[in-house]
């Protein structure tokens, strides 16, 4: 239903830190030209947590009037009442699926993790990807856990591994080869599908794209495209000179975008960060 190459668009926020959605337009236009399959709405790129649920409700419901491609609305939070608020607060609202976070700062226990997961399982039926990001959580999910999850709740469809445990890949596929795995960390795409993966939940193919698909295609026809692998781990190099958003948003600026402000405690990229932009170019 999401397709191989997923964007995790960011949010523009204009001089008076106000949703800017003159350019949320012309992002899901880019993101349309480019070759995504579907978007994540109000992620770590989209600086989700700095979003009220209002905001957050209503960037969705634009995106989703303006695009024909699928939304991923991200839920993230530290405890299951908070979860549930937000689910609350969006219970009209037409969502495709859900990108769901581990939780973080907390370090739960395995089986914290998934009752956590099972009850929002059993409270939403749209299809859900669960986001498994310990550099963000300090927590990661075990396989044994997403086996208990993957049995019981068949609209858990998929996750976004944002780890470098390749072998959690590789026994998730041989185990549930219709269960979908992407990575969540640009500089692995080849590594992912190279072990039965299904494709990327993306920083970069806002712009790069057709690239991912490309790279995908390739291999999927036997063809280890070394030279655009290279390349796309260049993009994933220069776009990790600071923490995600700031580094993609600073690229779309160069490329005319306007409102890529940041909300604090993010900020811009210095003058000498934007100078390693160069090397893109």
């Amino acid at each position: 239903m999401f397709g191989k190459v997923i964007n995790a668009m960011v949010t523009p926020f204009n001089a008076q830190d106000e949703i800017d959605y003159g350019e949320v337009l012309k992002l899901l236009k880019l993101a349309e030209e480019n070759g995504n399959d579907s978007l994540v709405i109000g992620s770590t790129t989209g600086e989700g947590s700095s979003l009220t649920y209002k905001e957050k409700k209503e960037l969705y419901s634009f995106c989703k009037e303006h695009t024909k491609l699928p939304l991923l609305y991200a839920l993230c939070h530290n405890t299951l009442k908070h979860a549930f608020e937000e689910l609350d607060y969006i219970h009209n609202l037409d969502v495709d699926g859900f990108l769901i976070v581990t939780p973080y700062y907390v370090n739960p226990p395995q089986n914290g993790l998934f009752l956590y997961f099972k009850n929002l399982a059993k409270r939403i039926d749209k299809p859900i990807i669960l986001y498994n990001v310990p550099s963000r959580s300090k927590v990661s999910l075990h396989f044994i856990t997403l086996k208990k999850l993957i049995k019981n709740y068949p609209h858990i469809i998929g996750l976004k591994e944002a780890s470098s445990d390749f072998n959690l890949i590789s026994l998730i596929k041989n185990s549930f080869p219709n269960f979908r795995v992407y990575t969540g960390d640009d500089h692995y795409l080849f590594e992912c599908i190279s072990r039965q993966g299904d494709g990327i939940i993306s920083v970069a193919s806002i712009i790069y794209g057709k690239d991912y698909q490309q790279l995908i295609k390739d291999y999927e026809l036997g063809f280890n495209n070394i030279v655009l692998r290279d390349f796309l781990k260049l993009v994933a190099d220069v776009l990790s000179i600071e923490i995600n958003p700031i580094p993609i948003k600073g690229l779309l600026e160069h490329y005319g975008f306007k409102s890529m402000n940041l909300r604090l405690p993010l900020i811009k990229l210095t003058k000498e960060q934007k100078d390693k932009l160069d090397m893109l170019f």
